[in-house]
């Protein structure tokens, strides 16, 4: 009998077969082990079985190509005709507009809702069916922890199918396992294929806690905790055998230390870029024999937090899902096929054939964008969207974010002043653009910000809640955060303790709130009197796909009312009740224009550095540079989008009509306003008396609050609103720090060679000053730190202390025409604030 390894070798094309010499190879390696775990097994005909396998395998994943062709086509047609049917602000077709608008909606004209506006309405939903369960387990403002965290282990416990006879326990497990549920049902619907196992909790392993562990000792740590009777062999179907275990238990360990790449045959396809809907089976191998089994490890090798473990589940589950929603069971495939229909689209524009391209692009650029430049842009906001390849080198990527992390808890905490005077302008340009009530509603912004009401409110209605989680992934201004935890930590303490993030995330709050009100106030309006009446409104509704059909679908359902008496509210979570697809949409619409009125760090302002890989030098420089500049290009993106929308027209044009000019004219002064007010108590609270508010204070508050946004920063004055000079300003707060750091130490240290005099000790406090965390950042403690602590400090080390801090306040009142009400030096302030006057002689 001829064995299978000679059958395959006779099956390839060399041989005149059909298999290549590589899939030939992988047959042969898939029935050796499957030999090898029947024969463990004790199967009598171990050939036998391992054919049979092999066979079924095949016709299986036969069944399987065909099933997932058939929904890749489907796909591929759906945003064919999108990108048929799209026209531009200009009225032009724009296929490669077009196709960015399929992963993130720019703002009004679209006609869809993008896949990032997909995946967080998606994750969103889950969050709030499971509201009721996760308000008990809210962060605390003050340390970062998690609120109940007794309860939390017991709620994992009853996941795990244990009964720990708390009823609270048991209600809150039994939501977050149908949640759970709901993801697998909702995935295996798109083509995925989890099994259902029972009782099971997420598991994330920690790749470098595994390795330092070691195979040995990972397995010595992980096997006594292992439920050895429900792990079953995938290929013999049987119970493990120890030495499979050991096999099995040693691929795993392998798996995750090297992030898949140790079983990795090299082809020519890269790493990842399979089919979606064949992932995530491998995750539920490991079985624990009970919940503190499961928690022992998940404290040692995981996040160690139950209910981080689910909500990072939901994330993750829910971005894939929307992936196979919007670009099919393969999504990179369906990617490269997006970018080469642009191409091909850019190719008939050049030789004058008809064509989608956008017809105002001339020929020479259109030609010149034919190389890298419209795939580059294609995958760039793909990766940021959809998160991106991993890092090249962890160490390198954790190293750059735990520097910018501790920047950021050094220089970001007085973000919330800035945030405080504008947001009011950019909340009330969004409510006008999206056709909802104008009126801010400070008091109730405020309220939220102090209590749980409005906060458990809107994550019930389905608005989510990003500072939920126990590690932030981003924060506003400073944009995307990496590093290991304890500079996250140090990161997410200062926009808490600032105000900021609570600030930030209760204005999307009450946008998304208002919003969910105001369709229910107009619910009974018909399609044409919506628009007859608020045309801001109806023209939102077709910017995101709905229009129409959409608005009379919503009117079918009924709003939700706290009260008999209160006014409705369209919640997105009720909206799910009735059509799951038509709220992810209406979701999807909301957090849209939450976008412009709460700006932060867009996909298309994180696309621009998603061209250089993280863990690379070039990548995490090129996140360093724009560490701090989050704001300004979701706000300039944003904003000259919402010029061209209400004038209807493109380019520069749009600045030109009445309306353009209108829209951009009263935003710009009220953010001017916004910057002057912010100057002004930025100066109170760093012991300066009110700026003069002569010819160059409104020109550094037209800088300051936004009005001319990054441009801004290095047109109009020496220093950025960061305090950086334009070159800083380029290189960022990293570059910044380098340049301090060297000054301090290599510059004085080459003058002490050379015996000139060195500036050692005020270098190295003005480090202290700069960047010590938290205490140098937060407004509230700034200038007292620096006046009881730091000029203390520094009067001990520097000879020339004193004749430094008058050098201070002269170059004050020269650039200004201020004077310190506390006084460098002075422990204590020696008078109250007055208004500064230009001009006069300095005392």
């Amino acid at each position: 009998m001829v064995d299978f390894a000679t059958c395959m070798a006779n099956a390839t094309i060399a041989k005149g077969g059909d298999l290549t010499q590589d899939e030939a190879d992988e047959l042969v390696r898939r029935y050796n082990t499957h030999v090898g775990a029947l024969n463990a097994a004790g199967h009598a005909d171990a050939h036998s079985g391992a054919l049979a396998a092999i066979v079924s395998e095949l016709k299986g994943n036969a069944a399987k190509k065909k099933a997932d062709a058939a929904a890749a086509i489907t796909v591929r047609n759906e945003i064919a005709s999108y990108g048929q049917t799209y026209r531009n602000a200009a009225g032009k077709a724009d296929i490669f507009d077009a196709f960015m608008n399929v992963f993130h909606n720019k703002g009004f004209g679209a006609g869809r809702v993008g896949l990032a506006q997909i995946a967080e309405a998606k994750f969103n939903l889950v969050v709030g069916k499971a509201g009721e369960a996760l308000e008990n387990f809210f962060r605390s403002r003050i340390t970062g922890g998690r609120f109940n965290k007794p309860l939390g282990e017991d709620v994992a416990r009853e996941i795990l199918g244990e009964d720990t006879g708390s009823a609270e326990a048991k209600a809150f497990g039994k939501i977050l396992a149908d949640g759970i549920e709901d993801l697998r049902l909702d995935f295996n619907k798109l083509g995925g294929n989890i099994a259902t196992i029972g009782r099971w909790m997420p598991q994330h392993h920690e790749p470098s806690a595994v390795l330092n562990a070691g195979w040995e000792g990972w397995r010595d740590f992980i096997t006594p905790l292992l439920d050895l009777d429900r792990m079953i062999d995938p290929l013999s179907g049987a119970k493990l055998t120890p030495q499979r275990l050991e096999e099995t238990l040693r691929a795993s360990w392998e798996h995750i230390t090297t992030g898949g790449w140790s079983d990795r045959k090299p082809s020519g396809q890269p790493f990842g870029l399979g089919a979606l809907v064949n992932q995530r089976q491998e995750h539920r191998f490991l079985h624990f024999k009970s919940a503190d089994d499961w928690l022992t490890y998940n404290k040692t090798f995981g996040s160690g937090d139950p209910i981080e473990a689910v909500i990072n589940h939901f994330k993750s589950m829910s971005q894939d899902i929307a992936k196979l929603q919007v670009l099919g069971p393969n999504p990179n495939s369906t990617l490269e096929w997006m970018s080469q229909v642009v191409k091909s689209e850019a190719a008939k524009h050049v030789i004058g054939e008809p064509s989608l391209y956008n017809s105002s692009t001339s020929l020479k650029v259109a030609q010149d964008k034919l190389g890298q430049y419209h795939d580059w842009q294609l995958k760039s906001l793909y990766h940021a969207v959809a998160g991106g390849d991993g890092p090249a080198s962890e160490r390198i990527a954790t190293f750059a974010g735990d520097v910018r992390n501790f920047l950021t808890s050094g220089l970001l905490g007085s973000a919330n002043i800035l945030a405080a005077a504008q947001d009011p302008m950019l909340d009330r340009a969004a409510r006008y653009l999206s056709g909802i009530p104008m009126a801010v509603r400070i008091p109730q912004i405020l309220k939220s910000m102090f209590g749980t009401d409005i906060r458990g409110e809107a994550m019930r209605a389905g608005f989510g809640l990003s500072d939920f989680l126990h590690g932030m992934n981003e924060v506003r201004y400073a944009g995307a955060l990496g590093g290991r935890n304890w500079s996250r930590w140090l990161a997410d303490r200062v926009v808490n303790y600032s105000g900021l993030e609570a600030m930030t995330q209760r204005r999307i709050h009450q946008f998304g709130l208002d919003f969910a009100a105001a369709v229910a106030d107009r619910a009974n309006m018909s399609w044409a009197e919506l628009g007859n009446e608020f045309p801001a409104m109806a023209r939102t509704f077709e910017g995101y796909g709905l229009g129409e059909k959409g608005w009379d679908d919503l009117r079918k359902v009924a709003a939700f009312k706290p009260h008999p008496d209160s006014a409705g509210i369209m919640r997105p979570i009720d909206v799910a009740q009735v059509d799951q697809p038509l709220a992810e949409k209406y979701l999807g619409m909301i957090l849209g224009q939450a976008e412009r009125a709460v700006p932060g760090h867009d996909p298309r302002s994180q696309a621009f550095v998603s061209a250089f890989q993280k863990g690379t030098w070039a990548g995490e420089a090129a996140r360093s540079m724009l560490q701090f500049k989050a704001f300004s290009l979701s706000f300039m993106m944003s904003q000259w989008q919402a010029v061209q929308t209400v004038s209807g027209r493109s380019g520069v044009r749009a600045l030109m009509t009445p309306a353009g000019a209108a829209y951009a004219g009263t935003l710009t002064f009220g953010l001017t306003m916004a910057g002057a007010a912010a100057l002004q108590l930025k100066s109170l609270l760093s012991g300066k008396d009110l700026q003069h508010q002569d010819r160059a204070f409104w020109i550094q508050a037209l800088q300051y609050g936004g009005g001319l946004s990054l441009a801004g920063d290095f047109m109009l004055a020496d220093v950025n609103r960061f305090g950086q000079s334009p070159i800083e300003s380029f290189g960022g707060p990293t570059a910044g720090l380098a340049k301090d750091v060297t000054s301090a130490a290599v510059l004085n240290f080459g003058k002490a060679i050379r015996g000139e005099k060195t500036k050692l000790g005020r270098d190295v406090v003005n480090l202290a000053g700069r960047y010590t965390p938290l205490v140098s950042s937060l407004p509230y403690t700034r200038a007292a730190y620096r006046r009881m602590f730091i000029d203390q400090l520094q009067e001990l080390v520097d000879p020339e202390a004193h004749q430094h801090m008058r050098a201070q306040e002269q170059q004050l009142f020269r650039d200004t025409g201020q004077r310190f009400y506390w006084r460098p030096g002075q422990a204590l302030p020696e008078r109250a604030p007055t208004m500064s006057t230009r001009g006069g002689t300095h005392r």
